[in-house]
């Protein structure tokens, strides 16, 4: 006979019959999309816990990471960093850590790890990028690709009954060990497939935002590269290249305190557009909306003053005195109006 107990959370399948495993492939693929569900619209208690997101500069202490001109891409990539957690520590609802805080060499498989052991929603990698070719310019964002998929998936697969697989059901995560192969291997590629779509949402929001502020792209398209630092089970996580350091123009943004500060914003935009669309369960955002506001603003194709200040949750008086703007006014695009004094 097939049972199962249930004890503190933890489902142990126990049962030594394979004719009813099929059975459980059906009912565990229901299971995986209701708990992937928003906690609003099933009705379950929704949890005030802050969005958990660990932002991880690339590189650090011997390794260097690309070097240019007497720069290092280490320092540029933990510039970044301190200043988007500094942003998003600041906004109501969301906590944000990085994976060093000085300049320290950690290992790669040591960030995964750390993201696991925190529990984080998202995962953000900041780096630098270099070319051969001096005239290769402009910010990237890289989601892990098909092949890093598929190792992922096997990584996951060789010893399925040495691992606890961590399903987002609301504020109590569930664990599902041991399992049966075939539930093994249906909860992984499921989690898998889905953290994929949600990185891919997650780049092209990240993505959007620095077009949005005017930060010069390299490609319009979000990037597919098989890196470790990507390889995550459950947790939505993108790599940005924030320029190239082997071309005069970037570099010269790199290195600027200004150019850094107005990168976070666009990255902390980005983030907030995807968590009020995506909220991961359990958190703030579920319930809420999440308000960010930058120091300034470039008006685009289609903007009003109205619709600027609903975007940041401010008054049109608060926008007309911080830009000294008369009734009627309305500035040309590519203005930058400032939100903050």
């Amino acid at each position: 006979m097939l049972r199962y107990t249930h004890h503190d959370g933890l489902f142990r399948l126990i049962n030594k019959d394979w004719i009813y495993y099929f059975i459980f492939i059906s009912l565990f693929q229901n299971l995986i999309a209701y708990t992937q569900t928003p906690a609003i619209k099933k009705g379950l208690p929704v949890s005030d816990q802050p969005v958990k997101i660990l932002i991880d500069p690339g590189h650090g202490g011997r390794d260097f990471g690309a070097t240019y001109d007497a720069h290092y891409e280490k320092n540029i990539a933990l510039n970044i960093a301190k200043k988007l957690q500094h942003r998003l520590n600041q906004i109501t609802g969301i906590r944000a850590a990085l994976t060093r805080e000085q300049d320290v060499f950690v290992k790669v498989i040591d960030r995964r790890r750390m993201a696991s052991r925190m529990k984080v929603d998202l995962f953000i990698s900041i780096h630098a990028n270099a070319s051969d070719d001096s005239h290769v310019k402009g910010a990237l964002v890289v989601t892990l690709s098909q092949q890093g998929i598929s190792r992922l998936n096997d990584i996951w697969q060789q010893e399925p009954y040495k691992h606890a697989l961590r399903i987002q059901s609301g504020p109590n995560n569930m664990l599902l060990t041991p399992y049966p192969v075939p539930v093994s291997s249906l909860i992984t590629r499921t989690s898998i497939r889905n953290t994929s779509i949600l990185s891919q949402l997650l780049a092209r929001s990240v993505l959007n935002t620095l077009q949005d502020n005017h930060i010069l792209i390299h490609n319009h398209h979000t990037m597919k590269q098989d890196l470790i630092v990507l390889r995550a089970l459950d947790v939505p996580s993108i790599l940005i290249e924030s320029g190239f350091m082997t071309n005069a123009q970037d570099l010269k943004q790199l290195t600027s305190a200004n150019y850094q500060h107005h990168f976070a914003d666009s990255v902390t935009q980005g983030l907030i557009d995807y968590l009020n669309k995506c909220p991961p369960e359990g958190t703030y955002a579920v319930n809420h909306m999440i308000y960010y506001t930058p120091n300034d603003y470039i008006v685009k194709a289609g903007d009003t003053l109205l619709k600027i200040a609903k975007q940041f949750n401010l008054s049109l008086n608060q926008i007309k005195t911080l830009n000294y703007l008369n009734i009627n006014d309305m500035p040309k695009i590519g203005v930058r109006l400032k939100l903050k004094n």
